[in-house]
């Protein structure tokens, strides 16, 4: 049993990437382009829905369309009505990296703009915390985003006119994952 584990550490440490100059390990994030990526996203800040970005490791563009839910609550605040809604939602967003953290995991800024079919004109800003695995970059996303004339363009569409809401729906935070294919 021990000569199997000696021969198996062995085998192991000669497949091992060689180190670099400077003692370092070759990155294998960066093996393939990332320049075009297409895939997936779901969750609450973000569209569920499909993503696509163009642009370089450092700077790229993001546009992501798909479903938007949100929970209207308004009325009384001893008994408020509650309402769901899930309207299309387009956001094309600028997503900087400004870190590469241990085992090649990537933090990034996101600034943006949103268009909701129901809440109207936006704004976003967040971040994000994503690892490569060969062709795919798996990513967690949050941030906050402000839809300043939400309350009257929901007034009269989606919930009765002179409502009063009990959460500012011109506001909206929360998390997503996406999965990104890099041909």
């Amino acid at each position: 049993m021990l000569g199997v584990s000696l021969c198996s550490s062995a085998v192991a440490s000669a497949q091992e990437p060689s180190r670099t100059g400077d003692g370092e390990r070759p990155k294998t994030a960066a093996r393939g382009q990332e320049n075009f990526g297409l895939g997936a996203t779901l969750g609450f800040f973000n569209p569920s829905g499909l993503v696509l970005r163009g642009g370089a490791r450092a700077a790229a563009l993001e546009v992501t369309a798909g479903f938007m839910p949100a929970l209207l609550s308004y009325g009384s605040s001893r008994a408020p009505q509650l309402k769901f809604i899930a309207p299309f939602e387009l956001t094309p967003q600028l997503v900087f990296e400004v870190a590469e953290l241990k085992r090649e995991i990537r933090a990034g800024l996101r600034l943006g703009y949103r268009y909701n079919w129901a809440l109207g004109h936006g704004g976003s800003v967040g971040g994000q915390l994503g690892k490569r695995f060969g062709h795919v970059v798996l990513e967690g996303v949050f941030g906050v985003a402000v839809y300043p004339g939400a309350a009257d363009r929901l007034r009269g569409d989606e919930v009765p006119q002179g409502s009063s809401f009990n959460f500012p729906p011109s506001l909206n935070w929360g998390f997503n994952v996406n999965v990104l294919y890099y041909p």
